[in-house]
């Protein structure tokens, strides 16, 4: 039996072997059947080796069906998770305890707030949170991102 036969689309296979044959070692990944007729996901190393005066394709094959379903699950709870934060009446943040606060993330409804769209606080315009709050309030934010 052939690697071909394995392969839900013989023809990609047959091409990505060509491509590890002409690079000398390649990574890529493909969808196989398996004996029992299920398909998995394989990540599959490819090189070019030669062994007693011949070239031979040497291959290391993983099923990574499990971290593929589980790269699904997370980019999925991600999406809810950044709807949920999209959504919510108020200002959701993570930032850096430095001088500036430098935000790693804050939610759209900055804008509500401060006339500031999201992607303007820390971007281009070099415009910071910490600078946005009023002296007076700075002890309790500084207090709210210490805790």
């Amino acid at each position: 039996m052939k690697r071909t036969d394995l392969s839900l689309h013989p023809d990609s296979t047959r091409q990505k072997m060509q491509l590890a044959l002409a690079e000398k070692n390649a990574r890529y990944e493909m969808v196989h059947k398996k004996s029992n007729g299920t398909l998995c996901e394989m990540e599959i190393f490819s090189s070019l080796i030669h062994i007693e005066n011949r070239w031979v394709i040497h291959e290391i094959i993983h099923d990574i069906s499990d971290k593929k379903r589980a790269e699904a699950d997370l980019i999925e709870k991600n999406k809810q998770l950044n709807l949920l934060i999209q959504n919510i009446p108020g200002v959701v943040f993570n930032c850096i305890n430095n001088d500036d606060n430098h935000m790693n993330f804050i939610n759209d409804y900055i804008k509500e707030i401060t006339g500031y769209r999201a992607a303007e606080i820390n971007g281009t315009e070099n415009i910071y949170y910490r600078k946005l709050i009023h002296p007076e309030d700075l002890p309790k934010f500084d207090f709210a991102v210490e805790t």
